[in-house]
């Protein structure tokens, strides 16, 4: 029994199809995680700062840029801590 020329073109391109479609996902998933790390490692640069920071002005100013810019991440849930310690202390 001999299997048809079509038989083995269509495995071949087969293969190539999903290949390239793997790749393509997987390319299309890298930049959403990348993404998501450099903006954690923004937001905590942004944080660092505002901890080094002495004036209480330009130390809310900094932290009011973590909570607009990165809503969705641990240190803007740190930042708005600290801003209600400086808050607090003001009063």
């Amino acid at each position: 029994m001999e299997l048809p020329v079509n038989f083995f073109v269509g495995i071949i391109l087969g293969g190539i199809a999903g290949f390239a479609l793997g790749f393509l996902v997987g390319m299309v998933s890298r930049p959403q995680e990348k993404k998501e790390v450099e903006k954690h490692t923004k937001a905590r640069k942004l944080f660092d700062e505002a901890s080094q920071e002495k004036d209480k002005k330009r130390k809310m100013k900094i932290l009011g840029k973590i909570l607009d810019r990165y809503p969705a991440t641990e240190w803007a849930d740190k930042a708005l801590e600290e801003v209600m310690k400086l808050k607090k202390e003001n009063k």
